[in-house]
């Protein structure tokens, strides 16, 4: 697990640290205080490539098909730096165990540079379209590995990244962002492989009661995950289209079981999902967490998802902690952390913690 995290010049933080980390992080605070950019810190440090920023424009609706070019080269990074000053360099450090450590440094070096060819790759004789170096520089840091950096370069193929380095196991479900079927059904796949689709099954059971089986299934070329319900005796049907409470929930515990020894991060946990059923779900979460050794943050505005968690929390104090992100009138944010007694005292007491 992640133990501390400490964030310089990225994106709304300029300097921001958290200690006392726990299996599962609860993540509160009034809009626009950073807990999507906590999210997202985490993500990228464990990213081990650029195009991991891509995945985060996606996300947040700033657009998935980015028209890049030499001249828009920078553009694609500025937006990560605290105010767009890429003159501060990115640092967000994650410090655990020797294996759990890592950092991610993003920094101008100031030296971009134009590669013009005098031939053709086919030796034809004409000269080929230049190829476009990014200033900006992204190294990663493992504990245990060498340093591995990268400056993303435009060529007349389109953007290029070099090889990356196998990401430390991370998984973010964003608040709004569609999620995807295929997806979704290849982590069951691969926990009906291992023969543990009882565990998802029995944690699904607990929240949605009329689910008899769970698998995967093929619909006009795309696999998705399917369920048998009472109400439809005659054939299993598209989880989709049971809720989307449903299909959120399963698509995080399986993302979990897909992450052992990782992170996954979901925002806002308790978009679609009924009042009654979210002391279930925080248990369910906790439970397999726990079984697979997987660190969790997670996001909420509402008081109900927190004040479901209480029975949760009561039982195993030490896996919880509370972060609360702030803003002050300067436009300075800053995290801080509560631990997990302090957490279930404070709900017992009906304190507001949003």
């Amino acid at each position: 697990m992640i133990k501390s995290l400490a964030i310089k010049n990225f994106r709304c933080f300029k300097d921001a640290g958290l200690s006392d980390l726990k299996r599962i992080n609860i993540v509160t605070g009034r809009n626009a205080t950073g807990k999507t950019v906590l999210l997202e810190s985490l993500f990228l440090s464990g990213g081990g490539s650029p195009l991991v920023v891509l995945k985060l424009r996606a996300f947040r609706g700033v657009g998935d098909n980015a028209q890049i070019n030499s001249a828009t080269l920078q553009r694609l990074w500025e937006d990560l730096f605290w105010r767009f000053d890429t003159h501060h360099p990115i640092e967000i450090r994650g410090i655990g165990s020797s294996q759990d450590s890592r950092a991610l440094l993003i920094s101008d070096v100031g030296n971009g540079s134009l590669t013009i060819p005098l031939s053709d790759e086919n030796g034809g004789g004409e000269a080929a379209e230049p190829s476009t170096e990014s200033p900006i520089q992204f190294t990663w840091q493992y504990e245990g590995r060498p340093d591995f950096q990268d400056r993303p370069k435009m060529t007349p193929k389109g953007l290029q990244i070099e090889t990356t380095q196998p990401p430390s196991p991370s998984i973010m479900f964003p608040a709004n962002f569609t999620l995807n079927p295929e997806e979704t059904a290849n982590r069951l796949s691969d926990i009906r492989r291992k023969n543990k689709q009882g565990e998802l099954l029995a944690a699904m059971r607990t929240v949605f009661p009329d689910v008899s089986d769970v698998s995967v299934e093929n619909n006009a070329g795309a696999w998705m995950v399917y369920m048998s319900i009472p109400h439809v005796p005659t054939q299993m049907i598209p989880m989709a289209l049971h809720s989307a409470g449903m299909n959120r929930f399963v698509a995080i515990l399986l993302g979990i079981a897909s992450a052992p020894k990782g992170l996954v991060l979901v925002d806002e946990i308790e978009n679609g999902l009924y009042y009654k059923t979210l002391p279930d779900v925080w248990k369910a979460l906790h439970r397999f967490a726990d079984q697979y050794k997987t660190q969790l943050f997670v996001t909420t505005h509402s008081m109900e998802c927190l004040s479901a968690a209480k029975d949760a929390i009561q039982g195993a104090p030490q896996d919880f902690a509370l972060i609360r992100a702030n803003l002050d009138e300067n436009g300075d944010r800053w995290l801080d952390t509560f631990s997990g007694e302090k957490l279930a005292g404070a709900l017992e007491s009906g304190f507001e913690l949003r």
